[in-house]
């Protein structure tokens, strides 16, 4: 980027916001850069890859609980959310993309 120049982003990425949901969306990324995991509506999180935006996977909690904070580990391997009466959910994005791939359907 050329000093003095604003950073241009992508007018083409976006994603489908979820405005009636009465719960509002929250981004955490990866230590990387590489990858952000979305909320969408209440308690559902898509992974994307970044720059580009390309959905991963959709995860959805085993509960349905207002969402406090998400964050994702500095490898991208894991992400964590913190929901309502303190309950932590944890995603092993790695075992997940294990299984995923014995059914052909991994994101890479």
């Amino acid at each position: 980027m050329a000093p003095g120049k604003p950073a241009v982003g992508h007018r083409d990425r976006h994603w489908k916001a979820r405005l009636d949901s009465g719960d509002p969306g929250e981004v955490t990324f990866s230590a990387d850069g590489r990858m952000a995991a979305l909320r969408q509506e209440r308690g559902v999180f898509r992974l994307v890859s970044l720059p580009d935006f390309h959905e991963l996977v959709t995860l959805k909690p085993p509960l349905v609980a207002p969402v406090r904070n998400a964050c994702l580990s500095p490898d991208g391997s894991r992400l964590w959310l913190l929901g309502a009466g303190f309950r932590l959910f944890e995603w092993n994005l790695a075992n997940l993309r294990q299984e995923l791939a014995k059914m052909g359907l991994d994101w890479e």
